[in-house]
């Protein structure tokens, strides 16, 4: 019975840490430091910005272009929509910049007290055109911005009473006609696009992507994922186990290790 036992934890053990068989890596971006921020976009690009200066890599980390924006702050967001448009989000400045292929600033940025709001903590890119979602800490309002028209499309007020959340909404992400939003608890509040809330998951590390039809985070030395549609949940281990920042999309996995960034290719889940 004993060695059953053992058996057992060996066979469980290899089916979520034998990362050599679920994953491959394509190549490796070098940073001249630490950055403040990073994003892929849709073709693979890396955008980053490390002191002040944003720049940005093809998919096989040759530099593409480079800006200097010195009044970004120490906690600016980068979110591209596409390899040709990217949000640049500053919480200090309280500003939305819009910027194209080659990080030029596209017009003036933006605001965000002209849409009423007074201190911005989270943004998200909706997948409907120019349309983003924001979070208003101060006021505890999410609201849904065209940037192009510049008006508020949707907004809702008292958020953290409508998700009896008395903690800090500290980030969101629209996948698939609905929005998940997080806080601080590591409690996952998913919407539909009227703002209904529909259900609810705790969640052991954020932030969170989709890999699938899976949230999939990063917890220390291995990756968690959890299906909303059925709450399956599953566990393997993490390519890059002394990563400290992680983003996917589609099978690719991009993991931030001290001065770089390492990107595998997910081959799927073996059974």
């Amino acid at each position: 019975m004993k060695n059953r036992f053992l058996v057992l934890i060996l066979l469980v053990s290899t089916a979520i840490f034998g990362q050599n068989k679920l994953f491959d890596l394509v190549t490796e971006f070098s940073l001249p430091g630490k950055p403040q921020a990073w994003a892929i976009d849709n073709v693979g690009n890396l955008t980053y910005i490390y002191k002040g200066i944003i720049s940005k890599t093809d998919s096989t980390g040759n530099l593409l272009f480079t800006q200097s924006y010195k009044k970004m702050g120490n906690k600016p967001q980068i979110f591209p929509i596409n390899s040709m448009k990217t949000i640049l989000f500053s919480e200090d400045q309280q500003t939305i910049c819009m910027l194209d292929n080659t990080l030029s600033i596209n017009g003036k940025c933006k605001e965000l007290e002209t849409f009423g709001i007074t201190f911005a903590t989270s943004i998200a890119i909706s997948a409907r055109p120019n349309l983003i979602w924001v979070y208003d800490q101060s006021n505890s309002t999410l609201k849904l911005i065209d940037i192009i028209n510049d008006k508020v499309e949707q907004q809702v007020k008292n958020f953290n009473g409508l998700m009896n959340s008395k903690v800090s909404i500290i980030g969101m992400l629209e996948n698939d006609n609905k929005l998940y939003v997080w806080n601080s608890d590591k409690t996952v509040f998913e919407f539909d696009m009227l703002l209904n809330l529909s259900n609810e998951y705790n969640v052991s590390a954020i932030p969170l992507f989709f890999v699938g039809d899976f949230m999939t985070s990063l917890n220390k030395d291995r990756l968690e994922l959890l299906r909303p549609i059925d709450e399956q949940k599953r566990a393997i281990a993490s390519p890059s186990p002394e990563a400290t920042n992680f983003f996917c999309s589609g099978k690719n996995f991009y993991f931030e290790k001290d001065n770089k960034i390492e990107k595998f290719r997910f081959k799927g889940f073996q059974y």
